[in-house]
């Protein structure tokens, strides 16, 4: 299953020009949701539910980016 995310940490001042789009590729586990970001060499996510999967991963994305 893939899904498409597009995620910044602040939309409010950020024009939809320069919005980062991601993909996240998410396959179930079990009881859990397991995600990663092929662009993002290490960006995984995990989640009991997509939504907090991707909440996960988009927390991953941001903080790698961060540290480039």
């Amino acid at each position: 299953m893939k899904k498409s995310i597009t995620k910044t940490s602040d939309t409010s001042n950020v024009s939809p020009s320069r919005r980062n789009e991601y993909t996240a590729h998410i396959e179930r586990d079990g009881k859990w949701f397991i995600a990663c970001c092929p662009e993002v060499l290490g960006a995984n996510g995990q989640g009991k539910t997509k939504g907090a999967c991707l909440k996960s991963l988009d927390k991953a994305v941001q903080l790698i980016r961060e540290d480039q």
